[in-house]
């Protein structure tokens, strides 16, 4: 039934969460032992003493037992007194000691020069050692920073110095390798820490974002801006990429002290791939660098000049760097895949960069078209996009307004010589994602775009243009917008993000309305199973399903796919001023 899709969400208060919780604990209907793992109690953002209180409450239970872990707060150490209780550097201070043993003690400096006074550096290791409370990981990027100092020939009382100078505390210790690297690496390291922020997802993006590899990296640095346009697709014998990343590998832990590096996974040769990832040490690096408490990537970002076009873009090197990575990919069948993703990759990048400068770089989606067009005709001996399709509407179903925008500005034909053109209305593009061209098929998310309707509506386009889709049935982009949403609603209504998603439509639906879409037109609704009399399914003579076509208007596609969200305010709009329309329409 399609009532299934409309049942409104449930949000749950934390009271009600509690009580909930409580009442599993406390039944005794159900046989049920519960065993909880829960690690980070110091990283709950409320009050430490309502959890310390909700699971002293909850072990009491005899059917409950807890382990749980957490930096030693006053008030988890009071209450959970008498309780069990492990300390981590008790457990790991053997094999800190040995890791600081090896990473320092048998280091080539230390192994080629006589050390005066061994007890001084017994002295060093036994200090960092106890000074790291259990926590690998800060041992680990002080080892690292001592070690620079003996590339610089620190004497063993100027290593001592250091490890005074460097905070216990891993967030202060994250800070001062951020805020205090050396000045002549700030801006290297704000690049480097941008671009591996820019590889991560985002519920709007064109497609899912893959964590940079050390050549996209090595690529997307590139100091010269032009280069992405010269390249051809033997480019990388002559960039002489294997070196590149070895200096990157290199050039990482020197800039960013440690918190980036290169992933060898069960390399045990230490040597860098062009394959091989670059991404954060940790991942309390990344929720340190995105705190907005910290104001870290504001300082990141000012010390490569902001947002300004003429400023370093993370997306904007990316977007070159795939496109690179597509001239460079092996013109073969095998690899198209391999070609779409990277494809993909660019979209996305130049999406955000949009996002980000209010303003497209035509000039790199013409070389990304130019560039895909290449590669498929050498490879599959036909061009990127489909027969008929240009750049412009390549914009619209990307969602790219702003490229739109500036190609239809630069166009001498109308909009209805573009359409021609298209074999299709170019608004059709925006409003009906079912007959999206392939290989164009993106999350919902970033499928609808209210601001590219207005660019084509603005533009002259005709909500209410019928013409003949790919199942020859007559319609205009207003009627196939509603039977996208009629017709498929689970689309929608059983994505994560179905709330934005109908927000989204709410908006184009609002702007289709306003160029004056026929509202009282009726669409194809939903196709219906057919049953007989005793409630089995209806078959065909090749022993298929029948269904029956339906029809469907305005009215009830709003009534029906944005139910349970008629109290949002871009809904309570929609739908304010549909009845409107239609009481006018019905009086005229």
């Amino acid at each position: 039934m399609f009532c299934a899709y409309t049942i409104k969400s449930i949000s749950w208060s934390l009271s009600t969460l509690l009580q909930a919780f409580k009442t599993l604990v406390e039944q005794d209907m159900i046989p049920m032992k519960l065993c909880l793992f829960i690690d980070g109690l110091d990283e709950y953002s409320g009050l430490p003493g309502d959890l310390a209180k909700l699971f002293e409450t909850t072990t009491h239970a005899t059917n409950v037992k807890a382990c749980v872990s957490s930096r030693p707060y006053v008030v988890f150490k009071e209450r959970f007194a008498k309780q069990p209780q492990l300390r981590l550097e008790d457990l790991t201070q053997g094999d800190i000691q040995q890791y600081v043993l090896d990473m320092i003690e048998k280091d080539q400096w230390i192994q080629n020069h006589s050390i005066d006074d061994q007890k001084q550096l017994d002295q060093l290791i036994s200090e960092i050692v106890n000074s790291a409370a259990g926590v690998f990981l800060w041992v680990k990027l002080i080892v690292m920073d001592l070690k620079r100092g003996l590339e610089n020939h620190d004497r063993i009382s100027q290593l001592q110095q250091r490890l005074k100078m460097l905070p216990t505390d891993l967030k202060e210790l994250y800070e001062h390798m951020v805020i205090r690297v050396d000045e002549i690496y700030k801006v290297e390291a704000s690049r480097f820490f941008q671009l591996i922020a820019a590889a991560l997802d985002r519920k709007d993006d064109w497609r899912t974002v893959q964590p940079l590899t050390i050549q996209t990296l090595a690529l997307a640095e590139d100091d010269d801006p032009d280069f992405v346009f010269k390249a051809d697709s033997e480019f990388l014998s002559a960039y002489n990429i294997q070196s590149r990343i070895e200096e990157l590998d290199v050039r990482l832990r020197k800039c960013c002290g440690g918190l980036l590096e290169t992933q060898f996974g069960k390399s045990s040769l230490r040597v860098v791939t062009p394959t091989m990832k670059v991404s954060y040490i940790h991942r309390t690096v990344k929720d340190y660098l995105d705190d907005p408490e910290t104001g870290i990537r504001n300082v990141l970002l000012h010390r490569t000049g902001g947002l300004s076009a003429d400023s370093f873009n993370p997306h904007i090197a990316l977007q070159k760097a795939y496109i690179l990575e597509l001239k460079a990919l092996e013109s073969v069948p095998k690899n198209a895949v391999a070609a779409q993703v990277l494809v993909d990759n660019i979209v996305t990048f130049a999406r955000r960069a949009e996002g980000d400068l209010c303003v497209s770089n035509v000039d790199l989606m013409d070389e990304l078209l130019r560039s895909a067009n290449k590669w498929w005709q050498s490879a599959e001996g036909k061009h990127f996009l489909p027969p008929g399709q240009t750049i412009i509407s390549l914009a619209i179903q990307c969602g790219m307004h702003q490229l739109l925008q500036a190609k239809l500005q630069a166009e001498t034909r109308g909009i209805e010589d573009l359409d021609e053109l298209h074999g299709r209305p170019l608004l059709d593009y925006a409003v009906n994602p079912a007959e999206a061209f392939q290989p164009f098929t993106p999350r919902l998310l970033a499928s609808v775009s209210r601001q590219t309707v207005m660019v084509l509506l603005e533009h002259g386009a005709n909500p209410n243009k019928a013409w003949k889709n790919s199942k020859g049935i007559l319609q205009s982009p207003w009627q196939n917008a509603l039977t996208y949403l009629i017709s498929k609603p689970y689309n929608i209504l059983g994505n994560k993000d179905k709330e934005d998603l109908l927000i989204r439509w709410a908006g184009v639906l609002m702007a289709l309305m306003q160029y004056r879409a026929n509202v009282g037109a009726d669409c194809v609704g939903q196709r219906k199973a057919l049953f007989d009399d005793n409630g089995a399914p209806v078959l065909n003579e090749d022993g298929k399903r029948m269904f029956k076509e339906t029809t469907s208007n305005a009215k009830m596609v709003v009534d029906e796919v944005f139910n349970g969200f008629s109290k949002h305010k871009a809904v309570e709009t929609l739908s304010s001023n549909l009845a409107v329309r239609l009481k006018s329409t019905a009086h005229s």
